[in-house]
């Protein structure tokens, strides 16, 4: 784990919320101890404490933060009405790899963890709307329907760009996945 110069002044807030993303993608939900993400976020523990109290109430802040991140990340603007966005999830992957991961630590985490489990909700929503709307520009009967299919197809191709980057035709997969889209 990298430890972070310390943060300014004002910036502890957000230094905790990307430490913890960190310390989730590299060691997992047990590995987030005060200790761990106030060494990554370069502070003292004491600075959790004051901004979120608790470890659980760190993981829910972060979680709901990493949500509105990725969807502001990933979705189509309103009224782009096409399919771009999917040649860009290589490339937002590998960009922010941990912050894919801690998703799905959350996603994970969500079944046993109430608290979660609405950050987890948001996640997957956001997604599905977002799908739903283009699907159904296009006019397909059963919007709801094809969106569950392509977002489990996307997620699929997330989760093993993330565990076996290596794997070859990604991007040709996810070209394909476009191209019948747009027809």
């Amino acid at each position: 784990m990298t430890r972070q110069q310390a943060p300014g002044y004002g910036q502890g807030r957000e230094a905790l919320i990307r430490a913890t993303i960190e310390v989730v993608a590299r060691s997992g939900l047990r590995g987030m101890t005060f200790r761990a993400v106030a060494e990554a976020a370069g502070v003292r523990n004491s600075l959790i404490s004051y901004h979120f109290g608790t470890s659980e109430e760190l993981l829910v802040a972060t979680a709901a933060w990493a949500v509105e991140a990725s969807l502001r990340r990933t979705i189509p603007a309103e009224g782009a009405g096409d399919w771009r966005f999917i040649h860009d999830l290589i490339a937002t992957v590998r960009a922010d790899p941990d912050l894919q991961l801690f998703h799905y630590e959350v996603l994970i985490a969500s079944r046993r963890s109430p608290e979660l489990s609405q950050s987890a909700e948001t996640l997957t929503r956001g997604y599905l709307e977002a799908l739903e709307t283009l699907v159904r520009e296009r006019g397909h009967p059963r919007p709801e329907v094809l969106a569950r299919l392509i977002h489990a197809v996307l997620d699929g191709m997330v989760f093993q760009l993330l565990t076996t980057p290596e794997l070859p035709h990604s991007a040709e997969a996810l070209e394909l996945l476009a191209d019948m889209l747009r027809r």
